[in-house]
């Protein structure tokens, strides 16, 4: 699976948005491989694509690299723009998504979902988000030696060792 990471605002209409990439820390392990021309510090400018970095998933089957996918995600880091990381987070929690039952409507609950707390509640959570990259907090964090990334990094120095 790939997770095309975009400079966008996903509870926003996806509408691009442009800016200075002041934390990245993208993750690693097993099955996990990152395509990225940026870096920290980097700008998405707006006269182009505004992909930041694929990431692309490899497992045994689908539920194997779903759960990698998961793991992924949540180590990535970015921070000083909005990206789509919430929707393909929220992707992965979605039952259809997760059973293959997938369809061209299917990102269109992301929003719907969004519409059904109220509007005290969007006004708060939209505040946080903007308070979260304006001040450049990384929006979904991990410690440093998270068990996956630990793990996948025992398992390459085992393949080493072997060879």
């Amino acid at each position: 699976m790939e997770f095309r990471i975009n400079a966008e605002d996903p509870f926003n209409g996806f509408v691009p948005t442009p800016g200075v990439i002041t934390h990245l820390r993208v993750p690693a392990g097993p099955g996990i491989r990152v395509d990225s021309g940026v870096e920290e510090g980097g700008v998405v400018p707006m006269e182009y694509d505004p992909l930041v970095l694929k990431i692309i998933i490899h497992g045994k089957d689908r539920r194997h690299v779903i759960r990698r996918a998961k793991r992924a995600l949540e180590e990535l880091e970015v921070a000083g723009i909005y990206t789509t990381l919430p929707f393909h987070l929220w992707l992965l929690a979605n039952p259809d998504f997760v059973e293959g039952r997938v369809h061209t409507s299917l990102a269109e609950g992301f929003q719907t979902e969004e519409e059904e707390i109220s509007p005290e509640e969007a006004v708060a959570v939209a505040a946080a988000y903007t308070e979260l990259v304006k001040h450049h907090s990384p929006l979904f964090t991990m410690s440093e030696n998270s068990v996956w990334r630990l793990k996948g990094r025992w398992h390459s120095l085992k393949r080493r060792k072997e060879v």
